[in-house]
């Protein structure tokens, strides 16, 4: 063909050059993946010898430091919950704040509380006392004192129910609620104490740890006798004890208290500088963040998994004089809610960093799906630009800088999730949601080289 091209032809002669570098690009792309894909072929050296392959020590080193990291991680959360959750007096009695709704604790507070008073009040001994001294100030016939007598075992029965039934309200009332959580208060307080060896809060007596709980008294006597019930006002000052636990433990439990509060913000800092370093010595870096997105979640599920073991064995091992079991099951359960709520947070972000590793893969699924977005962002993009949407230079540096603003945009999200507080399973959906979006939004800026016209 000789002379100019209409404007029908050279439109064509454009989208033909258009597709053209598409797809010279796209088989850039996915040569660069193979050859990062395939093994490293030895490279021949001067003089026609095989040069050995170098730095042969980094995957297995890699591998080592993976490991460690994998196994500090959930030392790390547990280091975490301890400083935050049993450490911090006012984010222990939120904690422990509703337990005082809780039926089997409200029952078993109940319980201890009717035993308590009843052992320090001799009531059939105080209407014996008045019954004796009521017969020997009348004259009533033999049959009649008989049968007075043998009242005072009924009279005893219904007291104790009156008295049962009135520390059953007071332990459903908002009073106790405020008393629960004042008494929690002290109580934890004595409680560190005890944990760091700085106090004898905790008495042991053969083979058991007593708390002392004394101040839960002092509420229900002071209920019984706005009651009516008088003879609670004669209760001496007690100071109860419950049963929590067999005192060979309390050694364990004050060295590990001590080691994790000591460890708390070193633990989580090696160990995220370890799985990092995983990363940087590996020669496959995505492989190694996805093992290392894998190992994480892992180790989460393992803490899950020792969380319901020690429910277990704590179960198991309650002293004959402590706490129900189910009012003993309820504390537990909602002393590790806030660790069970960070370790299954800690293992969708495993999973969620492992499938963002395996999607850039090279896997035929991988290659197909990134391959199907991009095409689909591109006829966006071109949608966008037959209407005058150009993005211009804009779209030119952030395709010379798309790597650098994927980094970026991954760091960020990253640096939000580590400042977040107490980040939720939700807010990590998000924030991989978001980084969805950014790494579509750049792509879709992005705008290729054109390729050089033919000179006509």
């Amino acid at each position: 063909m000789s002379g100019p091209l209409d404007e029908d032809e050279r439109a064509e002669l454009e989208r033909l050059r258009a597709e053209v570098g598409k797809a010279r690009a796209e088989t850039e792309r996915l040569t660069a993946q193979l050859h990062a894909a395939a093994p490293a072929a030895p490279q021949e050296a001067a003089g026609g010898a095989v040069e050995r392959p170098r730095r042969l020590w980094r995957t297995p080193v890699a591998v080592l430091v993976l490991v460690l990291g994998c196994l500090l991680a959930p030392i790390s959360v547990v280091a975490i919950w301890s400083n935050t959750t049993i450490s911090d007096t006012n984010r222990y009695v939120e904690t422990v704040a509703p337990l005082a709704k809780d039926p089997a604790v409200q029952n078993a507070v109940a319980s201890r509380t009717t035993e308590e008073i009843f052992k320090r009040l001799d009531l059939r001994g105080l209407l014996s006392q008045g019954v004796n001294g009521l017969l020997a100030s009348t004259h009533l016939p033999p049959l009649v004192q008989e049968r007075l007598r043998s009242l005072v075992g009924t009279i005893s029965n219904g007291i104790e129910e009156f008295v049962r039934s009135k520390i059953g309200d007071l332990v459903k009332s908002d009073q106790f609620a405020a008393a629960w959580v004042q008494g929690n208060r002290v109580a934890h307080q004595t409680m560190i104490k005890v944990l760091s060896g700085e106090s004898r809060g905790i008495t042991v007596q053969g083979n058991t740890a007593y708390l002392q709980l004394g101040p839960f008294i002092d509420v229900a006597k002071q209920r019984l006798v706005k009651a009516g019930f008088g003879p609670a006002a004669s209760i001496p000052q007690i100071n109860p004890s419950v049963a929590l636990f067999p005192a060979k433990d309390l050694v364990k439990l004050q060295t590990a208290y001590t080691w994790l509060n000591r460890l708390a913000i070193i633990l989580p800092v090696l160990t995220l500088a370890l799985l990092g370093a995983a990363v940087v010595l590996a020669r496959r870096h995505r492989r190694m963040l996805l093992a290392g997105g894998l190992g994480l979640a892992a180790s989460m599920v393992v803490l899950g998994l020792g969380l319901v073991a020690a429910r277990a064995i704590y179960l198991s091992s309650l002293p004959s004089d402590g706490m129900p079991p189910d009012a003993a099951a309820a504390i537990f359960d909602t002393l590790v809610r806030l660790l069970q709520a960070q370790l299954r947070t800690l293992a969708v972000v495993g999973v969620v960093v492992a499938v963002g590793a395996a999607a850039t893969g090279p896997s035929t699924a991988a290659v197909r799906t990134r391959s199907v977005l991009s095409t689909g962002i591109g006829r966006l993009r071109d949608s966008g630009e037959s209407i005058g949407l150009r993005t211009g230079r804009v779209g030119s540096w952030t395709y010379d800088h798309r790597t650098l603003l994927r980094v970026a945009v991954i760091t960020i999200a990253g640096i939000g999730f580590i400042a977040w507080n107490d980040p939720s399973i939700a807010v990590v959906l998000l924030l991989a949601l978001l980084v969805l979006v950014a790494l579509a939004l750049i792509e879709f800026i992005a705008r290729p080289p054109r390729e050089p016209r033919a000179a006509t």
